[in-house]
């Protein structure tokens, strides 16, 4: 298959005639993205569970291709539901695709080789680059489309070191910009990774690091 541009996450704003909501990004199985909710002017995020919270559909049996589908909320008398079954108002949906960092296909010399095999492995990297730019996005400020924004929640140090040349770099806010300045030497017992992040639409933790220059995140 191809990989069209797209955005991880889809968000949908509760108007108490919705049950059904699509994800737009493809996965392979239902085990491969998060469902949350959280009062839209709130800030704790509740994470569904498939079957009880919610069912799947349009995804394939055999798990390939990857696929778009859609999830269907489940009545259990929970608060974002409401007296009709549908997402209350005042509450945020949010489908999130969550690749684990991995590559299982193994293909050796003289073995059977299928081009299919080798074209659902390009295609889950090629997802896992989009879910990542999309994370990138979130703090450097650009287009991501999603319902979250990256919120500071602990600041151990200004300081980062390169997780690829050593260096050292101290980071700055210029006109709310977000850059990093190489220095010397960070001050004594400064760890490399000493900025903890959250993403306040799915609640998922990240380090932000400095990879070759570059500013990173990296999934706890």
């Amino acid at each position: 298959m191809t990989v069209a541009v797209c955005t991880p996450i889809n968000t949908y704003i509760g108007n108490d005639t919705t049950a059904t909501f699509p994800f737009t990004f493809p996965v392979w199985n239902k085990n491969q993205f998060s469902v949350t909710v959280k009062q839209t002017n709130g800030t704790t995020l509740y994470t569904l569970v498939d079957g009880v919270d919610y069912s799947v559909s349009g995804l394939y049996a055999s798990g390939t291709p990857a696929n778009i589908g859609s999830i269907t909320l489940i009545d259990a008398d929970q608060s974002w539901i409401d007296n009709s079954g549908f997402l209350a108002s005042g509450w945020t949906l949010y489908i999130e695709r969550d690749l684990l960092i991995e590559q299982e296909e193994s293909i050796r010399n003289q073995g059977d080789y299928y081009p299919e095999t080798l074209e659902d492995a390009l295609d889950y990297l090629t997802m896992l680059l989009q879910d990542l730019n999309y994370a990138i996005s979130q703090i450097s400020g650009g287009g991501g489309g999603g319902g979250g924004t990256t919120t500071i929640i602990q600041v151990v140090s200004p300081y980062l070191i390169d997780t690829v040349t050593g260096l050292v770099y101290q980071l700055e806010m210029i006109s709310g910009v977000l850059s990093q300045q190489q220095i010397s030497a960070p001050p004594p017992g400064i760890p490399s990774q000493s900025l903890v992040l959250t993403d306040t639409a799915n609640g998922n933790l990240y380090y932000l690091t400095v990879n070759n220059g570059a500013l990173g995140l990296v999934r706890i």
